[in-house]
């Protein structure tokens, strides 16, 4: 780099005396000599690659592995990546084996580090495949400790800690997982305040944690504004159980408003987790095995767009509708293909939030009919005893069974009647509440399920709000206790099927921990308060003011 530090770069190149080849770019935190059960975890992504023609470069980020440097998470010095990528992409294209074109790919933070290239570098790449994008730091306006500590405590701290020598002995990454599933997780995810988390455990990171902590929300998918920079194709790729599957969807639609076909955009979202260095793109989520078609391979991918954006190839990927999701549920699970998201999203059904007089006190029922009477219902939000988040021990979302949620008088549970035929659920649900609290500042939640005739509860998608950020999360604006309040939860985007005789539930409760951070109920700086107190709820659904859910349904329900 011009400031003298050295990146470490491995380049593979195709057997022979061939040459020059396109080049293939990813830049990544997480060790490009990476190794998991025995074998280096980019092996058959490199290999494929290489046997298809292309030279590939795997590069550690600035202070990460095997690179020189101080290394500073991209929510704290953004440009860093910008540049170190854009130098990178210009000394790939002056080498001998390099034919002057470059594409990156990459999940996760990989795929962050190449839209900043493509944005705000000087030198850009002539196509980007990020897989997994984040969309800031918190991924909300809230801490979500279940993923967050553990990157720090899994995923960045053991290498943190072995270039600080931080005493003579260091876990690598593999063990540091295994160690916070076993002894350390159910310690200190309950641990207050979140700003006095020990340095030892951040593995040398505690600067940049607390920097986190101080950071306040503000309009985290601004950069989204600068993706018109960027004139290459562009393959998106995700999956419904990825937190950020919306903004990566509202990111394609803005692409799509804004080329032609002369520079393309694609989006591919599939029954899948948020990606990890393992590229797991598996036709297995929970005790759901979406079928044989659901199972895809990155290596794949990533040849087939390769060669589409790089020589102009045609394949069964690319060209071709610029969308391809997956329908889940029942007699689905198959591939579709679209235009736009917005030919995607059925029109919008909305159920009320009714009384069922036969039911116990913390449940309801959804009505195409408004109410005619006004009903309520109570419950205390003690964040001492939250509600258990419906995640994998990693915090990955899943189609999970959360009838566990039933036995807790803190969640409010209405369903639908029992369906006369499947409905098919396409787009995002909104829940709309008329809600008061006791607290300042509290949180309200929303978990939409199919609940089957065998009685397990599906888990579709879920949503979450925080109440002084219930305006936006630039507009600071505490509750006043006591005065009803309109809430409106939007969940993530799906497109899932329900079987005939299931019954389409929402539950609606404060907490979802620790997907979450859990609302103390105080309006106090949740980072540095430890105390913690029981709030008072109540949903209140009548003929002026009701509670209502908007299905984006493929057909009206009766």
């Amino acid at each position: 780099m011009e400031d003298g530090i050295r990146l470490s770069t491995d380049v593979f190149l195709p057997s022979g005396s061939g040459g020059p080849y396109p080049a293939l770019l990813m830049r990544t935190p997480y060790d490009k000599t990476r190794v998991e059960d025995g074998r280096m975890i980019y092996t058959q992504i490199i290999a494929e690659a290489v046997e298809a023609g292309y030279a590939v470069a795997i590069q550690d980020l600035r202070g990460r592995f095997e690179s020189d440097g101080d290394f500073v998470p991209f929510h704290e010095n953004p440009d860093s990546d910008a540049q170190d990528g854009a130098a990178t992409v210009a000394w790939i294209r002056t080498q001998q084996w390099c034919d002057g074109s470059v594409a990156m790919w990459g999940d996760s933070y990989g795929a962050w580090t190449q839209w900043k290239v493509a944005i705000d570098g000087e030198q850009k790449p002539d196509a980007i495949l990020p897989s997994g994008l984040p969309m800031s730091a918190l991924d909300s306006p809230v801490l979500r400790p279940a993923r967050r500590i553990l990157w720090y405590v899994g995923r960045m701290g053991p290498d943190s800690r072995r270039r600080a020598e931080q005493g003579g002995r260091s876990l690598d990454e593999q063990s540091a997982y295994r160690n916070w599933r076993t002894v350390e997780r159910s310690r200190w995810l309950w641990f207050l305040p979140w700003k006095e988390l020990p340095d030892y455990l951040l593995g040398g990171l505690s600067p940049h944690y607390q920097g986190l902590l101080e950071s306040r929300p503000g309009d985290y998918l601004s950069w989204m504004r600068g993706c018109d920079e960027f004139e290459g194709p562009v393959l998106l790729l995700t999956g419904w159980f990825d937190i950020d599957v919306g903004s990566v969807i509202e990111l394609h639609e803005r692409l799509k408003n804004t080329r032609d076909e002369s520079s393309p955009a694609y989006l591919i979202v599939g029954p899948w987790k948020h990606m990890d260095p393992k590229y797991d793109l598996s036709r297995y989520r929970g005790s759901i095995d979406f079928g044989e078609d659901a199972q895809w391979s990155y290596p794949d991918v990533l040849a087939q767009w390769s060669d589409f954006a790089m020589k102009g190839k045609s394949g069964p990927l690319f060209p071709g509708p610029p969308i391809r999701y997956f329908a889940m549920g029942d007699g689905s699970n198959q591939w579709r293909e679209a235009t736009r998201w917005s030919e995607v999203v059925a029109p919008a059904q909305r159920f009320f939030f009714t009384s069922d007089g036969g039911s116990a006190g913390n449940e309801g029922a959804l009505s195409e009919f408004a109410p005619e009477e006004t009903a309520m219902w109570t419950y205390v939000y003690d964040p001492r005893d939250p509600v258990p988040s419906a995640v994998d021990e990693d915090a990955y979302y899943g189609p999970f069974d959360i009838g566990y949620m039933d036995l807790r008088p803190d969640v409010l549970s209405f369903a639908t009647a029992p369906l006369d035929q499947a409905v098919e659920l396409r787009g995002s649900v909104h829940v709309d509440l008329v809600a008061t609290s006791s607290a300042v500042d509290t949180d309200f939640c929303a978990w939409v399920a199919e609940e089957r005739p065998d009685g397990s509860s599906v888990l579709i998608a879920s949503g979450f709000v925080r109440g002084r950020y219930r305006n936006g999360i630039d507009q600071e604006q505490f509750l006043e206790p006591g005065k009803p309040e309109r809430i409106r939860i939007r969940c993530r985007p799906t497109v899932y099927r329900l079987a005939e005789g299931s019954r389409l539930v929402v539950k609606i409760s404060s907490s979802d921990f620790p997907d979450y951070d859990r609302n103390h109920n105080l309006g106090t700086d949740p980072y540095s308060d430890a105390r913690l107190v029981a709030a008072t709820q109540s949903l209140r659904s009548g003929p002026d003011h009701p509670c209502s859910v908007s299905l984006p349904v493929s057909r009206p329900v009766r």
